[in-house]
């Protein structure tokens, strides 16, 4: 493994250790890596560390530990195994790991512990789009995103900013874009749901346009899909689950049961332990069989 001496990525031994990891650690958090040269996964581990905390802009450093030359050090802060990885903030070690985890692992916990470099930005974006400013809330998340392009964070705000503007394919695209293993994930799923709501909705006109279609003939199941769909776009979920239930009770086979399939892409939005899923649910096994 290659030694690295500069501010972000050094070398540390026991008699520096003081003073680069454990003082230091009151300014910057510090990522020690325990390895040895022989040990195959320090080296898949090393490069992949050197990537994230160089990621975090000075902000974390990383001190490289050789336990081959570390001995007295590694038994004292009890490394059992190698690569072993302690992050120390503040004079004290906050977390540790054991073993070569995958980079989007890492940097999880790292966020967790250091915070983003655009945490401030962050929030004041989620107040805006709180307060309905969706312009401004737009523009500082697009300005995180085009400085840390894979900032789940932003992507799913700005996602949610898009939305409420009405801005859905490109609110997908962005969502989309958030892969499985992302702290994020669950949520851009959910929102990703909630578009097929929203297109049909909108396909031909809004909730106003479907209740009228109803009222003149309150046996268009169309009609009576896209109101439920309206509903859930607008967020009324109970009204969306009652609308799509008195679907399937009149028809459980329209649209080859896409009432039925809306009903459980809600409970999925909801939560299985959602009183409305619960609810719901029952209802709809009893309507079914």
């Amino acid at each position: 493994m290659m030694n690295t001496n500069n501010t972000i990525i050094f070398d540390v031994d026991s008699e520096s250790f003081q003073q680069k990891v454990i003082q230091a650690s009151h300014e910057h958090v510090i990522v020690v890596d325990f390895w040895a040269a022989w040990c195959g996964p320090c080296k898949m581990l090393g490069p992949v560390l050197e990537k994230v905390v160089a990621s975090f802009g000075g902000r974390v450093r990383l001190a490289k530990v050789d336990v081959d030359r570390n001995r007295e050090l590694a038994i004292r802060l009890n490394v059992q195994s190698i690569p072993t990885v302690k992050i120390v903030s503040k004079g004290a070690i906050v977390d540790e790991f054991v073993g070569a985890l995958p980079e989007h692992e890492i940097t999880a916990i790292l966020n967790a512990i250091a915070g983003g470099e655009h945490d401030d930005m962050l929030r004041q974006a989620e107040a805006y789009e709180a307060a309905g400013s969706l312009s401004k809330a737009e523009k500082l998340y697009t300005s995180i995103l085009n400085e840390e392009p894979e900032n789940s964070i932003a992507r799913v705000g700005l996602a949610r900013t898009l939305l409420k503007n009405g801005s859905v394919d490109r609110a997908a695209e962005i969502l989309s874009g958030i892969g499985e293993y992302d702290e994020r994930y669950e949520e851009a799923k959910t929102l990703l749901e909630s578009l097929d709501f929203i297109k049909v909705c909108h396909s031909s006109g809004d909730s106003g346009t479907w209740r009228e279609k109803i009222t003149k003939n309150p046996g268009d199941l169309d009609a009576l899909y896209s109101l439920g769909c309206c509903y859930a776009a607008e967020k009324q979920y109970e009204n969306a689950l009652e609308t799509f239930l008195s679907i399937v009770r009149r028809n459980s086979g329209y649209g080859e049961g896409k009432a039925r399939k809306a009903m459980l892409t809600l409970f999925l939005m909801l939560g299985q332990d959602s009183e409305l899923t619960v609810r719901y649910r029952e209802l709809l096994a009893r309507a079914l069989f």
